[in-house]
């Protein structure tokens, strides 16, 4: 009779807890979706508001350069969004959050409004001076895809192999005055710790050269002609990916071309190199480490 009881009271504990992390995971998935609902709202908010009269076609410049962010409307209720992120055919299409304090992430789960909200915003790591960087750093959670697309939950898949850049060839960063067209270039699996995160980098530098020999080494593909540095570059990186061993999923991009509004002046990148040198603004500081995000 004694073994049956503790048979008994085994099978009752193994499925009250079974029963308690069922319940447990309900919860968070219902937290979860109640986020990303929340979250999408304020992103729709966010479309209406940045939205400015349709840009005149230019010939010989690609419509999406012409594309104008109400800039003066968006800062006025947050002065942090100094950026917008926009890739054709997805769901990125949102502001991005510069932090003002380096080693921080004040916005890693927080949204436009400075609330906590669990899902966050697309963040650039602030540097010590406000040093100008070659190498941009675009921070955003990886979330779960199951909710849809949020952040960057679909950067790993859409952009995991060579195949999905033929779809997706560009990303593109506005900002006030100008208009950048980046593109895609490598798409890595990097630890927290990897050297892509140890920015500032000044253009031109031997450790930003050091740097691209990294990436094109340990990329799982490249695409196209490879960076030097004169180049400036861009990573969009996911945070911590529980399923790949705790790595990031980082796509690097090439600066590809410029249009600046109010001067209705064109800039292929790719065409006049030295131009990267007259834009670099560099202050001697020490390296600032962001692997410290941790999504």
């Amino acid at each position: 009779m004694k073994s049956k009881t503790k048979d008994r009271l085994f099978y009752i504990v193994i499925i009250s807890l079974v029963v308690i992390v069922a319940i447990g995971c309900f919860a968070y998935i219902i937290k979860d979706r109640n986020n990303f609902n929340k979250n999408k709202s304020e992103a729709d908010r966010l479309l209406e508001l940045s939205k400015t009269p349709e840009p005149v076609v230019k010939a010989d410049i690609d419509s999406n350069l012409l594309r104008r962010i109400d800039f003066d409307e968006l800062t006025a209720k947050n002065s942090d969004a100094t950026r917008w992120l926009y890739v054709p055919g997805t769901k990125l299409d949102s502001p991005v959050m510069q932090e003002q304090v380096p080693e921080r992430y004040f916005y890693d789960l927080r949204g436009f409004n400075k609330q906590w909200n669990g899902c966050g915003s697309f963040l650039v790591p602030a540097h010590s001076g406000g040093i100008s960087d070659s190498h941009t750093l675009i921070l955003g959670h990886r979330m779960n895809s199951y909710n849809g697309e949020w952040q960057f939950s679909e950067l790993p898949v859409r952009w995991g192999s060579k195949q999905g850049v033929e779809a997706y060839q560009y990303v593109y960063v506005y900002h006030k005055d100008r208009a950048q067209r980046w593109r895609v270039w490598a798409g890595m699996d990097a630890d927290p710790e990897d050297m892509i995160y140890d920015t500032p980098y000044r253009l031109g530098s031997d450790d930003y050269e050091n740097m691209l020999n990294h990436i094109a080494e340990y990329s799982r593909y490249t695409v196209g002609d490879r960076p030097t540095k004169t180049n400036e570059t861009l990573t969009l990186s996911t945070c911590n990916q529980v399923g790949y061993v705790w790595k990031r999923f980082a796509l690097t991009c090439v600066l590809d071309a410029e249009y600046y509004y109010d001067e209705g002046r064109y800039v292929n990148i790719g065409d006049n190199l030295a131009y990267n040198f007259w834009k670099a603004n560099w202050d001697e500081n020490d390296k600032i480490d962001f692997g410290g995000f941790h999504g």
